[in-house]
């Protein structure tokens, strides 16, 4: 995977990765298989495998929809 550089300097896969790593951690707090959480939300599994890498870009709306069903109510980019 190839990072690109955003104009603030933040590389974008980082972003992607930090953010898969909270959707792949609250999904296994709460018990549920990739699987499992791909049908709840009429996704497959492999886009919710890909995500939880930080290989797939989503749109804001997907990340809200995968926030809401995992109950993150709080996001933190960066440190």
């Amino acid at each position: 995977h190839n990072p690109k550089r955003t104009m603030a300097g933040v590389k974008t896969f980082d972003v992607s990765l930090r953010i898969g790593r909270l959707i792949w951690q609250s999904r296994i707090k709460k018990g549920i298989s990739q699987k499992e959480f791909a049908l709840r939300l009429g996704m497959k599994q492999p886009d919710i495998s890909n995500i939880e890498k930080g290989k797939k870009n989503i749109t804001l709306e997907t990340l809200a929809i995968l926030c809401k069903a995992l109950e993150i109510k709080k996001i933190e980019l960066w440190r």
